[in-house]
């Protein structure tokens, strides 16, 4: 007795023929199939070797049977022929800048039956960071592994561009020794059956980067003034790919009323080619110094009126006398004017603009993570 088809179906239906019977005359009656591509089979069978395993006979006779065939598991990472990946899982970007993604994309060939509750297992290891894969629904990640399970039918794979994929997204450490590499492999099961098969582990080279600065790395401007510096940005290690990311330039830790101005080439698209250097300044703020009011409205004024009443006295009064009193009204009127000038409720002279003094500037590169170089500025 033959049960199944020889047709491909595609993501429904059998794939295969599977033969269930001995040598007497075996005849099925019934037949089901259960969300788990099961086939169940009934019938009567007088053979003697009516494989026991797969029944439940009466015994003596003619005996009626009922017997469980699963699919024909035929799971698989490997693809032969034109369409097929160069690897599997193919790694995209890499190389990987350090702080950055990188996705593992795993593609699954069933030469199979279509099954269900297809298990994907990834090993990504534990110096990265796991982000949501696609086309899984998985659990919670331990110790660099993650479970997931492939909803629905994996169907049989018609042509080689046909295939389910699992993407599994990682982010590498932000800080990554030369040479750092991040390693993934996964492994297939089918719940209910001893089916297992593992890929072949895929690897990323994790590339970091370094800035500087193109000497000179020190400038002097008198306050107002626009210092000019170039600052380059290195893939690390150098020749291996380069660093595959978009960088940002910036400046930290700038003087007082001064900005920094990378014009429109930043960021940096990335240093697939080599290291790119970025021409960008420092402009400094003018020093303006708003003197104090000498004299306030109000009763100050009022100082005055003992001057002038002197000047009227002393017409009609010796010329000694004259001079002692003159005298007299200077001390007043300094000691009312240096109150005024020690904040005695008068104004102080203000100045605006970049203080002088020798500032040490920081420039940033972020790119997934961030590198750091100095410059040194000083203001007159």
């Amino acid at each position: 007795m033959t049960t199944g088809t020889s047709t491909n179906s595609g993501s429904t239906g059998t794939s295969s023929s599977i033969i269930l019977g001995g040598s007497g005359t075996d005849t099925g009656t019934s037949v089901a199939l259960d969300p788990a591509q099961n086939f169940y089979v009934a019938g009567d069978t007088n053979s003697g070797n009516f494989p026991s395993p797969s029944s439940l006979a009466a015994g003596g006779g003619t005996d009626a049977f009922v017997a469980k065939l699963g699919p024909k598991v035929g799971l698989t990472f490997t693809c032969s022929g034109t369409g097929c990946p160069g690897t599997n899982p193919t790694v995209s970007p890499n190389p990987v800048g350090v702080g950055s993604q990188v996705t593992f994309d795993y593609a699954i060939y069933n030469l199979g039956d279509p099954v269900t509750g297809v298990v994907f297992t990834d090993n990504f290891g534990s110096n990265v960071s796991l982000g949501t894969p696609a086309g899984a629904t998985c659990g919670t990640p331990s110790g660099g592994t993650v479970v997931c399970t492939i909803t629905g039918t994996v169907g049989t794979t018609a042509t080689n561009t046909t295939p389910t994929h699992v993407r599994i997204p990682v982010t590498a450490p932000s800080t990554a020794p030369n040479g750092t590499q991040i390693t993934n492999s996964a492994t297939l099961s089918v719940l209910g059956t001893g089916f297992q098969v593992s890929s072949t582990p895929q690897s990323a080279q994790v590339n970091d980067f370094s800035v500087s600065m193109v000497p000179p790395s020190a400038a002097t401007v008198i306050a107002g003034g626009v210092a000019t510096f170039t600052a380059k940005v290195s893939a690390v290690p150098l020749n291996t790919g380069g660093f595959p990311g978009s960088v940002s330039l910036a400046c930290a830790s700038l003087p007082p009323q001064s900005t920094c101005d990378f014009g429109t080439n930043n960021p940096i698209p990335n240093m697939s080619n080599g290291p790119q250097s970025r021409v960008f300044e420092i402009k400094t703020t003018a020093r303006i110094t708003t003197p104090a009011s000498l004299f306030r409205g109000g009763p100050s004024y009022a100082l005055w009126m003992p001057i002038f009443g002197a000047g009227l006295l002393g017409a009609g009064i010796s010329r000694k006398r004259r001079f002692l009193l003159g005298a007299f009204f200077a001390v007043i009127l300094g000691i009312a004017l240096s109150q005024a000038g020690c904040g005695g409720g008068g104004s102080s002279s203000t100045t605006t603009g970049t203080p002088t003094g020798t500032y040490t500037v920081i420039v940033n590169a972020t790119g997934g993570a961030t590198r750091s170089t100095t410059l040194q500025l000083t203001v007159e």
